[in-house]
């Protein structure tokens, strides 16, 4: 199945924030957008995410940080891994899961026209593998019955 077959249904708005911001602004713009991460940019071009677990980074650093005064920069992962609306979501989750992360930005044309979130891969896998189960246990059914006429 190819990831655009999720985009009208799961994907969420692509929330942006500066790289030149601090790591406050961009906790308040995740608590107010209610996003799970954000696409941090450069000229707006991306050049990193910043995630929950980012901020939780941020706090093992240094407990008594000033998060008005921490560059967002130098919380960013700046790793990026995204995925093209073509691309085949069984080969996608694996690479999420190896290199740890929960948010995927989906690119088009050189720029993010969406977000899904692992759960979002999950849940779309587990029901179309209980689609799967549903229609082979109805042809072994209709097996047994052609057998006993």
């Amino acid at each position: 199945m190819k990831i655009h077959a999720l985009l009208s249904e799961k994907s969420r708005t692509v929330q942006t924030i500066a790289v030149n911001n601090s790591v406050e602004a961009a906790i308040e713009l995740m608590a107010n957008k209610r996003a799970g991460a954000l696409i941090v940019t450069d000229k707006d071009r991306p050049v990193g995410i910043f995630a929950e677990s980012d901020v939780f980074h941020c706090l093992s650093k240094d407990k008594k940080a000033d998060f008005s005064a921490t560059s967002l920069r130098s919380a960013i992962t700046t790793k990026l891994i995204t995925a093209a609306p073509e691309d085949d979501i069984e080969q996608i989750m694996p690479v999420m899961l190896k290199a740890g992360v929960s948010h995927l930005p989906i690119m088009k044309n050189r720029k993010i026209v969406a977000m899904l979130q692992l759960a979002d891969l999950f849940e779309h896998q587990i029901e179309a593998l209980t689609e799967e189960i549903n229609h082979l246990k109805e042809y072994i059914e209709d097996l047994h019955e052609a057998g006993r006429d």
